[in-house]
């Protein structure tokens, strides 16, 4: 006789089985959010297949039980079927909202866990707030905060979809937010919409935006904000940016803003204690329907370490890559004898070049992941190993903005003399 305990069924190698004959015993679960524990009774162990004799009779059990989560933890998966609580992955919460909404009313559970699928907001826009933890690419069977940081959220690719929505993620009044591992398509206006102290890492933003409406793939208007190994690629923003800056003391690291139209960035901070950092990132083949440059539009204070900045166009002759370089050095900016660059301020350093960064490609990649491949060398805009696109500048893995970019875009870690932009070359 075979038991089950939990959600799962036992598959038999054989139907029949005469005295003696060894057959197959398989456990698989048959609804997502549970997992395969152990047999018990006359065979024990926790291979999820098991060979049995058939010597006599036999009574086995076998047992499954809900995949759980941390306590400080809410769960998301589209296709769960269990009670939707949110608490372990068996009864996970449907839809953001559901675990948004039970985050900002709980005292204890600060973070959210999104399976991979796609959501769309049931409203006008997804809301975090204060101090809400948003995570994304999990396969569905993750327990742990350790599993949840080694998880391949690139693999498992959670699609936050802004069809016929302004504001994917309105950040609005909210801070102390952290979102991480999700891909954000298809907003009208702004993927993500920031006001406050906020952390973006390892996301794709993707067909943001539009022509009819002023729009920016991120708007940045909060001080403190942190962009970090994120893709941007064929957003929109005609009469804004994919990125748009105005908030104190930003850090832009590790970041690939490829084939955008507008402005790649537009900078406007002022302060001399509190400027933009832009480290580590590459601007490649974005366009401007305007005067302003394709790649960076600065009109305020700016450090500029250690990126590429190449292919970018826009209506005019002059101006096409950085319209201002403020503090730029160990970049590869194309200069097109002076044109791509408006104006080389003084702190626009001697180690800056203008070579062709000899990337292996600039055509789209074919998939998502392959932009956080570890292991791939021939995908588009990384640098081939001829490249002159080089940088001696120490970075410090204890100190802002250099610690967040002491590994690349891929978590491959630069050592003294590395390549400049998002990716490292081994």
């Amino acid at each position: 006789d075979i038991t089950v305990n939990g959600t799962g069924n036992v598959n038999l190698s054989q139907k029949q089985f005469p005295k003696d004959t060894v057959i197959e015993l398989t456990a698989q679960r048959s609804a997502s959010g549970w997992r395969f524990v152990g047999w018990s009774g006359d065979f024990n162990g926790n291979d999820s297949t098991v060979s049995v004799t058939m010597s006599e009779d036999r009574n086995v059990t076998a047992t499954f039980e809900k995949i759980p989560v941390p306590d400080n933890v809410y769960c998301v998966n589209s296709s769960a079927e269990g009670s939707r609580t949110g608490t372990n992955w068996a009864d996970a919460f449907t839809t953001i909202e559901e675990a948004l909404e039970a985050e900002e009313n709980s005292a204890t559970v600060n973070t959210v866990w999104v399976a991979e699928g796609e959501y769309l907001p049931g409203g006008d826009s997804f809301f975090p707030k204060n101090g809400c933890t948003l995570l994304g690419g999990f396969e569905g069977n993750e327990s742990t905060h350790s599993q949840a940081e080694k998880r391949e959220w690139y693999n498992n690719i959670t699609t936050l979809n802004g069809k016929n929505v302004n504001y994917l993620i309105d950040l609005n009044g909210n801070s102390n937010i952290a979102i991480e591992g999700f891909k954000l398509i298809k907003s009208m206006r702004n993927a993500i919409y920031i006001n406050q102290k906020t952390t973006i890492k390892n996301c794709i933003f993707e067909q943001n935006g539009s022509n009819n409406a002023q729009s920016n793939c991120l708007f940045c208007s909060g001080d403190s904000v942190k962009v970090l190994n994120c893709v941007f690629t064929n957003n929109k923003g005609s009469d804004g940016s994919c990125l748009y800056i105005s908030g104190k003391s930003f850090i832009i690291g590790n970041c690939v803003i490829f084939n955008n139209e507008g402005p790649a960035m537009v900078t406007t901070v002022r302060d001399t204690t509190s400027q933009t950092e832009v480290i580590n990132c590459s601007f490649i083949k974005n366009s401007s329907s305007s005067i302003k440059p394709g790649g960076i539009s600065n009109s305020g204070l700016m450090k500029l370490t250690n990126c590429i900045v190449y292919f970018n166009t826009n209506i005019s002759s002059t101006g096409t890559q950085i319209s201002k370089t403020n503090g730029t050095q160990f970049c590869n900016i194309e200069d097109a004898d002076g044109s791509g660059i408006g104006t080389k301020d003084p702190g626009y350093l001697t180690n800056n070049i203008s070579t062709d960064p000899l990337f292996e490609s600039l055509t789209m990649p074919s998939s998502d992941n392959v932009w956080f491949d570890p292991t791939d060398n021939n995908h588009a805009l990384v640098p081939g190993s001829e490249s002159s696109s080089k940088s001696t500048y120490g970075l410090n893995e204890f100190m802002e903005p250099s610690k967040y970019v002491k590994k690349d875009i891929r978590n491959r870690t630069r050592s003294s003399t590395y390549f400049m932009g998002a990716y490292e070359r081994y």
